[in-house]
């Protein structure tokens, strides 16, 4: 009898050792996982990230040592650590410690856990299952909700997620902090699609090579500053152009004030056909179309461009 009700107890025990908590909240052991989630990607990408927080309740450390899903060939745990400079995307082979009384953040730009070679794009919506394997907890499957990367990181809000793949230098951080109307300002005056932004979002899903990072961030040193210098300058140049309309300017200023204008807008076109050449050269052929299926999911819809006529 006794030994009837210990086994009862071991399959009560079973069966309550994964407990959803909350609809994004899970208790496995003594690990609490906070909401899990990943993002959407658009065809043609080969590898997504997974998000989550992990607090270890406990006295003793436990670590994530890998996971399974149905939608990849392979799961394991990356970090994206800055080295020399650099931040770099590599895989944990002996796992992620979780400390006992520490909530360690699975986030974009740091931890995560990577999903490689999927065997169908994740869409906007959908909630997928992914098992994670800890060395003491065991086993443990969450739902994991598919976010849409877009509304996360549309072109107009604020970004305060790091660029993957690219140096943390004051210059990078300046780019970052882009005051609200310079980044008008570039909408506004760019007529070509910003490949390199959509590059520094989803430098973790490239895989891009140190050779690769070096090369695209020595572009960026080259070509940033004289490619806002000239937003900047169309922006005031057409500024000017309607006060010369709106007061008494003589027809050939007015000319002359939107030949300026076009010449600044062709300077700018001219580098940014240089930029997208630059990123053939670079990346190989899937990595480029990694980027343009980013651009045409998230972007294209929301680039602004015009000319101010007198």
């Amino acid at each position: 009898m006794n030994d009837l009700k210990s086994l009862a107890g071991s399959l009560l025990l079973g069966l309550f050792l994964t407990l959803p908590l909350s609809a994004a909240e899970y208790a496995q052991g003594d690990l609490v996982i906070k909401d899990p989630y990943t993002r959407s990607t658009p065809p043609g990408t080969t590898v997504a990230g997974g998000f989550m927080n992990i607090t270890n309740t406990g006295k003793d450390a436990d670590t994530l040592i890998g996971g399974t899903v149905d939608f990849a060939a392979n799961v394991e745990i990356h970090e994206m650590p800055v080295i020399d400079g650099v931040m770099k995307m590599r895989q944990l082979p002996n796992g992620l410690d979780i400390p006992p009384g520490a909530t360690v953040a699975l986030k974009p730009g740091g931890y995560h856990v990577m999903f490689i070679n999927l065997s169908t794009p994740l869409k906007a919506g959908e909630t997928r299952k992914l098992t994670l394997k800890f060395a003491r907890a065991g086993e443990v499957t969450l739902s994991l909700p598919v976010r849409d990367v877009a509304a996360m990181q549309h072109p107009g809000m604020q970004h305060n997620m790091p660029h993957h793949g690219m140096q943390d230098t004051a210059e990078h951080k300046a780019e970052h902090e882009m005051p609200v109307n310079e980044m008008q300002n570039m909408l506004h005056a760019n007529p070509m699609p910003n490949l390199m932004r959509v590059l520094q979002q989803y430098a973790d899903q490239l895989q891009l090579s140190e050779e690769q990072q070096e090369r695209l961030q020595q572009w960026r040193s080259e070509n940033q500053e004289n490619t806002r210098a000239l937003a900047r300058q169309i922006a005031e140049d057409e500024q000017l152009l309607l006060d010369m309309a709106l007061g008494d300017a003589a027809a050939a200023d007015l000319e002359q004030q939107y030949a300026n204008i076009a010449s600044a807008r062709q300077q700018l076109v001219e580098i940014k056909i240089a930029c997208r050449d630059n990123l053939k050269a670079v990346l190989n052929a899937g990595q480029y179309q990694q980027v343009i299926a980013h651009y045409r999911q998230e972007f294209a819809g929301t680039h602004q461009h015009g000319m101010v006529k007198p």
